[in-house]
């Protein structure tokens, strides 16, 4: 059970081959890191390093917190859009989803787009880039 933050275990690949494990115990701190293989550990960090993050500190989890922020947001949208068509229109309340309890197919997509012109994204479209989205708007991570 998690406490401060998310409590995870995950494995590390690299041009499709496992290099490490990273895990967090839920209790708060940064994550631990278990390499199997030090140059790619090196890779690895100069690349989260490279990128532009909320911290100047501990790059490489802030872009893992990230990944794992991605997956959770997917999970959601799935959720949403089961059995119900789902979508969000610019302008509105950041990371408002409005839902019509119907299943998604292209006439519903087609009612939608005509009722709301300004539809800002159909989350059934494309889960992921809603998910996306969605974190985006939300500034629920950091800016990698």
């Amino acid at each position: 059970m998690s406490q401060e933050t998310n409590c995870f275990s995950a494995s590390i690949y690299l041009d499709g081959k496992r290099v490490g494990v990273v895990s967090n115990t839920g209790c708060g701190g940064p994550h631990d890191y278990h390499w199997d293989d030090r140059e790619a550990s090196k890779q690895i960090d100069a690349y989260a390093e490279s990128l532009p993050c909320e911290f100047d500190f501990e790059k490489l989890d802030q872009f893992i917190d990230s990944k794992i922020f991605e997956i959770q947001s997917l999970k959601a949208i799935k959720k949403l859009c089961k059995g119900a068509t789902v979508f969000a229109l610019s302008g509105d309340v950041k990371h408002a989803w409005m839902s019509i309890k119907v299943p998604y197919s292209l006439e519903v997509r087609q009612q939608i787009l005509s009722k709301y012109p300004n539809i800002a994204i159909i989350a059934n479209d494309d889960m992921i880039l809603a998910s996306r989205w969605y974190l985006q708007s939300s500034k629920r991570t950091p800016k990698v």
